[in-house]
């Protein structure tokens, strides 16, 4: 399979994930990268602000894409229930993510459809 195709497949399984978003005219790109990144950084316990510092997203964009990841209520619908947030116990100003078990799977998916 070629770079491209091996694109062309990836782009395909996060266009599945827009049909959970209603109203969705497509998955923002920006939406994708943060997933990306959170699956890069680790499942569990990665920091928005490291997250925040491998995108460079301003506050609220990064606010905005974490909500339509996680499973909380969105003006538009429902989010897409990858990713779950909650306070770090050390530092209760910032907060941490992780992967649920749909987040796992959808990351799985994508390791498999580029190898």
């Amino acid at each position: 399979m070629t770079e491209l195709n091996k694109l062309t497949s990836l782009f395909r399984e996060l266009a599945l994930l827009e049909k959970d978003l209603a109203n969705s005219q497509g998955l923002p790109i920006q939406v994708a990268r943060l997933f990306i990144a959170i699956c890069e950084i680790g499942e569990t316990d990665v920091e928005t602000s490291e997250a925040n510092s491998t995108l460079g997203y301003n506050s609220a964009t990064l606010s905005r894409n974490i909500t339509t990841l996680s499973s909380r209520p969105k003006r538009t619908g429902k989010g897409l229930g990858l990713i779950t947030t909650y306070d770090d116990p050390k530092d209760r100003r910032q907060k941490l993510i992780s992967l649920t078990a749909k987040g796992k799977i959808v990351r799985n998916t994508l390791i498999k459809t580029i190898k």
